[in-house]
């Protein structure tokens, strides 16, 4: 046996990704939103493409399958509101009334814009009447910068310190002074201390209301016993306290202008049709179309154009061709996964979330004869306005669960909504353990462990028995 070095030649067959097909799969994982940024990219590096100002409303794909309606009448939603009474506070307290900012949702920022400003601007206008030196005001400047949306310091006093050259004494000084700004509460670098500055400013910041502060925890478990025993006042005292905290807002700097969450446009809309069935219609109306200037191509690659600008013509009008199918492929695929997952969740759409069927990327995928790869990607960032509302594609996939009988399956979003249930119908003389709703599930046909129940009940941000409970028993709710 030879160990000497030798050249061989061997065959082998691979996959390459050339820079055409990446942006094929590219397109797949985009959101409408984001696939309307790339197209106007498009737009503005090739010459050859130019958008289509032709009406479109006729050319949306539709899909009937012409289902049967199902008459039964659709089940009662648990609404978010209702879920909202059980989830449990990270960092801040609870039982906020309906018309006060809540510390479990986050704060409307629609509902609290000012257009007229941002919170940048309205700060540097009170920090110029509140400082007249110039090294104080800059290190003003550098706090208002380190300001988030909700009106919170993230900054620290030592980064501006490295960033100024000033001493922690000068940017404590200044911070100091800037608490007074209104909104009441900004500047802050906690929640705590959120509610401190506004509670100074009222002049209701009592050792009482300090103590309470101190125990924000506490508060948000609903542990009033405990609350009143080390606050030191009587359980009537502590529900004034308790209210005033509920008037304050967390996020005081919502109240001003900032970068607002942009709205899901669903990919893929759905409706019922008077025959029972469903229309499925790809919302092409959002996107702008795009068409190949084939004359401007003709005037600039003539019989006279050189070889530099033929292959510039070439390169540019093969890349307006591959976007164009890329995005034509898209709509095929987008419409084919749409129009199979609508055929395999009927029951979910015309009975509710109770009835969404075990389903998983392989069993679609077979059915559409695509690979499950690439209906992951379809269903990534892409969302189907239902009658039931607007979902992520990847929503109606979900695992299952065996039943008692061992013959039909569950699938975890419908239990999910039963424990959600179950757990909203609680009395406080009947507060469910995850045990129990483990039984309580096993009597209506699903076979499901207690650890389980608690996963789900996790997933759900739903508290625990105990927590629940103490929120039954709160003399506030």
């Amino acid at each position: 046996m030879s160990l000497s070095p030798r050249i061989n030649t061997k065959q082998t067959q691979s996959l390459a990704m050339t820079p055409h097909m990446q942006q094929a799969v590219r397109l797949l994982l985009l959101s409408n939103n984001e696939l309307i940024s790339y197209i106007e990219e498009q737009l503005e590096m090739n010459p050859f493409l130019e958008r289509d100002v032709q009406d479109i409303s006729d050319s949306n794909p539709e899909f009937s399958p012409g289902l049967e309606n199902d008459q039964n009448e659709p089940m009662r939603e648990v609404s978010e509101r209702e879920l909202l009474d059980f989830n449990i506070l990270q960092s801040t307290t609870s039982n906020i009334p309906d018309n006060s900012p809540s510390y479990i949702s986050d704060y409307d920022p629609i509902a609290n814009l000012s257009e007229e400003k941002t919170l940048s601007d309205h700060l540097r206008g009170q920090l110029f009447i509140l400082i007249s030196d110039n090294v104080d005001q800059q290190i003003g400047i550098h706090l208002i910068d380190g300001i988030d949306e909700n009106g919170y310091l993230c900054t620290t006093i030592d980064d501006v310190c490295a960033s100024l050259g000033v001493t922690a004494h000068q940017v404590e000084n200044v911070l100091d002074r800037l608490q007074s700004c209104s909104p009441n509460g900004v500047f802050a670098r906690d929640l705590k201390e959120c509610l401190s500055l506004q509670l100074r400013s009222k002049g209701l910041l009592s050792k009482p209301m300090c103590c309470l502060l101190d125990n924000l925890e506490l508060l948000a478990k609903h542990d009033h016993k405990s609350l009143s025993r080390i606050v030191g006042v009587e359980l009537e005292t502590l529900r004034d306290l308790v209210s005033t905290i509920q008037s304050l807002s967390p996020k005081p700097g919502m109240a001003f202008g900032s970068e607002i969450i942009t709205s899901i446009e669903p990919d893929v809309t759905i409706k019922k049709t008077k025959h029972g069935g469903w229309t499925i219609e790809l919302n092409t109306e959002a996107l702008p179309r795009v068409l190949i200037n084939k004359k401007y191509i003709t005037e600039i690659c003539g019989p006279n154009a050189d070889k530099e600008t033929r292959s510039f013509v070439a390169e540019f009008h093969e890349s307006a061709n591959w976007l164009i199918r890329s995005m034509e492929q898209r709509a095929i695929s987008i419409m084919k996964v749409a129009t199979e997952i609508v055929k395999q969740q009927e029951e979910f759409l015309n009975r509710g979330v109770e009835f969404l069927r075990p389903l998983n990327m392989r069993t679609v995928a077979d059915a559409i004869n695509m690979h499950e790869s690439t209906v992951s990607r379809v269903t990534t960032n892409k969302y189907i306005d239902t009658p039931r509302g607007i979902f992520e594609l990847k929503h109606f996939f979900s695992a299952s669960l065996p039943s008692v009988n061992g013959i039909d399956v569950h699938s975890a979003s419908s239990v999910k909504h039963k424990i959600k249930t179950l757990i909203l119908e609680e009395t406080l003389k009947d507060i469910r353990t995850d045990d129990k709703i483990a039984g309580l599930l096993k009597m209506q046909g699903i076979d499901v462990a207690r650890r389980t129940v608690a996963k789900y009940r996790e997933e759900l941000k739903i508290s625990s028995t105990f927590e629940r409970r103490n929120i039954l028993k709160s003399p506030f709710r």
